[in-house]
């Protein structure tokens, strides 16, 4: 059986778990950084991919743009959520977004889209 667990942050802290995972930060910049924490992290070459989406077609096409107003300062508007996708054989199961009204990246609570919380939502 095919499973993907696609999860894509606004910031880069990346939780794991044993499903193929793939991280889509939105901007390029964030591929160089995130490779850097990949070896840190001694799971380069693993089974754990990452890619961007640096023009935000994947991110709108699933509907996960943020749009919250937020500070300025912080760039929020147009990254991606904080999000997680479980699919089986190209079918989506379970769809899960930390997110707050004054907590858009999700950052006071990721719960939702961390290891944990998305391992619980397969399980049910």
């Amino acid at each position: 059986m095919k499973q993907l667990l696609l999860c894509s942050i606004p910031l880069c802290s990346i939780p794991l778990c044993s499903i193929p995972f793939c991280s889509i930060p939105l901007h390029s910049s964030y591929v160089n950084s995130v490779q850097a924490w990949a070896a840190d992290q001694g799971i380069a070459g693993s089974m754990i991919t990452f890619v961007a989406d640096p023009a935000a077609e994947l991110t709108k096409a699933l509907d996960m743009e943020m749009t919250h107003p937020g500070p300025p300062s912080d760039g929020i508007i147009g990254r991606c959520k904080r999000f997680a996708v479980y699919a089986v054989k190209g079918e989506i199961k379970v769809t899960k977004v930390s997110e707050g009204e004054d907590d858009p990246a999700g950052d006071s609570d990721p719960s939702a889209t961390l290891a944990e919380g998305m391992l619980e939502a397969i399980k049910a």
